[in-house]
């Protein structure tokens, strides 16, 4: 093995290494309550503020799932980004939670004013920055 090649491994093991300094909104995994449902959290090990993202989860998942995706939540966190992680809503006759931004579909949630809420209680309880977090997700399949 060359000694770049070994510089970029170390490199790209360093980055997704365990960096976060906490989950949930307890000692476990449990999520955070907010007017309309629950999130999940993982934060970074460097001291704060940091700028957050929002990370929605894909069809049938939850937010403890999208934690799990260590690839992606590593980068963030890798780049002192903290990443806050929303619960769909339950899914009627089937196991895991959806989204219900379609517009032609019906809601029993204001998924808009949900994800607001989840980021400002998450800027609150945990000194995040507000004025800087992005919205991303993994996917979402409309059924």
């Amino acid at each position: 093995m060359t000694s770049a090649l070994v510089a970029r491994t170390l490199v790209a093991l360093t980055l997704l290494a365990p960096v976060a300094a906490q989950a949930g909104c307890g000692a476990g995994p449990a999520p955070c309550a907010v007017a309309g449902g629950t999130y999940h959290i993982v934060l970074p090990s460097a001291p704060g503020p940091h700028p957050a993202v929002v990370f929605l989860h894909g069809w049938g998942g939850s937010g403890l799932e999208a934690l799990e995706n260590s690839g992606v939540i590593g980068l963030f966190l890798a780049r002192s980004y903290a990443v806050i992680a929303p619960d769909g809503q339950p899914r009627k006759g089937s196991p895991g939670r959806s989204w219900h931004f379609d517009p032609n579909r019906a809601t029993t949630r204001d998924e808009t004013a949900f994800i607001r809420a989840v980021a400002d209680d998450a800027a609150t309880r945990f000194g995040l920055t507000r004025d800087h977090m992005l919205l991303s997700g993994f996917s979402s399949v409309a059924r």
